[in-house]
């Protein structure tokens, strides 16, 4: 079993059971752990036709054989859980060191069962694992607990946690960890329903693999090959500005919807918020654990109406859909908006998506003030986000069935809003426009066939696959002079 802790620790919220299993070698070698061997678990244990946010869903945080190694880009964990969002497969990946850190500890994978009655943390050290109450917890914001939690366990420790998005059962809350997030499908809210407010971790041993010599020097071919690589005009060895250096090119090729998909691109606004960004808010910048790509940034507002304080990113789809998406050309206030969904634990993809689509029926005149609480929702009205942010963290009036998603906001609305609502099985699609000249009918085939709903990873991302570089030995053709450089 080399990769691989060799253990699942499984945890029984309601009766407190906390037992430790050997993996099954079969199942982790035909699925290669990770999500796969989490899938066969859901697939094996969930009765059908559970509620997500009931007592029957299980949460799995799953890491794979190469997680805790020194091989490149697998400091990640990932989420696994039947999503209160699409109600069908939902995964979602984090970095910030809690999945090397969990193998360290002796555990491949962590399944949370049941529901507990009162708030809890799990605590896990080695080969320790408590439950401890977390009423003092419970309400606060990421950057609150994790303040807490850190005096009252080792500062080194790595924690995942919900913030009151996921305590309020928003459908698209994310779980945080060292400033990532596990964003996309809700697994916040299942946390949330199950009142786990974190998972925190330290562990002292190490992973192995079979051949050392063999394995460090694919590792250093890989680097080499890394650092020349590039995609979408940024070499990914320094990674630039991370991926909001991004901006730029999606727009001139006409790749981010505008205006709700009105329109596919903004008259080079996109270049214009990657260069403010860069020269005037990016403050400094750091990698995941083993990672030789720069692609964490963090960014500041000083002062003004939009004072933020030192935040991670804004990344490349949280700047399209605070930008772009719904008209917003106010860099700080897109800096703002990412900070809040991170402190409140929500997927700025889906929250910026049933804003922008508020708005789209505000114009249409399908709601008005009365339905949003006095709010105006007009294109670019970054006072009326930032309140709507908060209250749907909160479930507050308005923000309280924009919680639900956009595929339950447009069924209440009724009439043509779910004609129009741009999503896959409930999952928001991210900002990579299908129409757009840059491998858009690759989009068009994965957001439609991809297993968690609308999504741009999985199974790859279309504008890594179709670039020239990979184009030709995928087997893919293109007519005479659209191939992609």
């Amino acid at each position: 079993m080399n990769g691989y802790a060799g253990y699942l620790l499984r945890i029984n919220l309601a009766n407190r059971k906390i037992a430790r299993e050997h993996l099954n070698p079969k199942t982790a070698q035909m699925f290669l752990g990770g999500s796969g061997y989490a899938a066969k678990i859901l697939w094996d244990e969930l009765e059908p036709k559970i509620d997500p946010l009931g007592r029957g869903n299980k949460f799995i945080i799953a890491t794979g054989p190469l997680v805790g190694t020194l091989c490149p880009g697998t400091d990640s964990w990932v989420a696994c859980f039947k999503s209160p969002l699409t109600n069908c497969w939902g995964e979602s990946r984090s970095g910030g060191g809690f999945g090397p850190e969990l193998k360290r500890a002796g555990y491949d994978f962590v399944v949370l069962e049941d529901s507990s009655d009162e708030p809890v943390y799990i605590w896990i050290r080695d080969g320790e694992v408590e439950i401890r109450e977390a009423k003092h917890l419970w309400g606060k914001t990421i950057p609150e607990v994790e303040g807490e939690l850190r005096k009252e366990g080792d500062s080194e420790a790595r924690i995942a946690l919900i913030g009151p998005a996921g305590e309020n059962l928003v459908r698209f809350a994310s779980v945080m960890s060292n400033g990532r997030a596990a964003g996309r499908c809700g697994g916040g809210a299942v946390l949330g329903s199950k009142k786990v407010k974190a998972i925190m971790v330290q562990g002292h041993g190490g992973v192995s693999v079979a051949e050392p010599e063999a394995f460090l020097a694919t590792i250093s071919k890989a680097e080499k090959i890394q650092s020349k690589l590039e995609v979408c005009g940024t070499t990914q060895g320094s990674f630039g500005a991370g991926t909001m250096s991004y901006t730029g090119f999606f727009d001139a090729v006409g790749a981010i919807p505008t205006k709700y998909g009105a329109s596919n691109c903004w008259d080079g606004k996109g270049d214009e918020f990657y260069k403010q960004l860069r020269d005037k808010y990016l403050v400094g910048s750091g990698s995941c654990e083993g990672c030789t790509m720069s692609c964490t940034k963090y960014t500041k507002v000083k002062e003004g109406k939009w004072r933020t304080p030192l935040t991670h990113g804004p990344e490349y789809e949280t700047i399209a859909g605070f930008g772009h998406l719904m008209l917003n050309d106010n860099v700080e206030a897109i800096i703002h908006a990412s900070h809040l969904c991170d402190i409140y634990g929500m997927d700025t993809i889906s929250c910026a998506s049933v804003i922008a689509f508020a708005m789209e029926c505000y114009e249409k005149g399908w709601i008005n003030k009365k339905d949003t609480n006095g709010l105006e929702l007009t294109w670019g009205n970054m006072d009326s986000v930032k309140v709507l942010i908060e209250n749907i963290a909160k479930s507050k009036g308005f923000g309280n069935l924009l919680g639900e998603g956009t595929k339950r906001v447009a069924e209440k609305i009724g009439g043509e809003a779910p004609n129009i609502a741009l999503h896959v099985k409930g999952l928001d699609i991210p900002f990579h426009d299908p129409r757009g000249h840059y491998a858009g009918k690759a989009w068009h085939v994965q957001y439609a066939t991809a297993n968690r709903g609308g999504c741009h990873i999985h199974p790859q991302e279309p504008a890594l696959v179709m670039s020239a570089r990979y184009s030709k030995d995928l087997g893919i053709r293109f007519s005479e002079g659209s191939e992609l450089k």
